[in-house]
């Protein structure tokens, strides 16, 4: 029995569903997710990831990331990093003000 699903992981399954049918095809899921999560993802093998599926795959993935997703208020881990203006390694906690960290290539 199909059950409206409700949180954001649900909105962005529904968001994903281009064909309203309830179930994530393989193209459907490469809209936005790697090949390889697909097969991770769709337990039963049938070719599709279907809502019970998706959930427990990403509840997997927190269980089996090896870090935690920090939220507000939370003391941000003992990372180094390279300043890209002047090359000098910055000790992200002991940075005081607020900052917003980019990741990709600047080339």
């Amino acid at each position: 029995m199909w059950r409206q699903p409700v949180g954001e992981l649900a909105d962005l399954y529904l968001e994903l569903d281009l064909n309203e049918d309830k179930e994530l095809s393989f193209k459907e899921w490469t809209g936005m997710f790697r090949d390889i999560d697909f097969k991770r993802a769709d337990r039963d093998g049938d070719g599709v990831v279907n809502l019970a599926e998706w959930k427990n795959f990403f509840q997997f993935i927190r269980r089996e990331s090896s870090f935690n997703i920090l939220g507000p208020g939370q003391p941000i881990p003992n990372i180094s990093l390279k300043s890209l203006q002047d090359g000098v390694l910055v000790n992200l906690a002991e940075v005081k003000r607020h900052t917003v960290l980019v990741f990709g290539s600047y080339t």
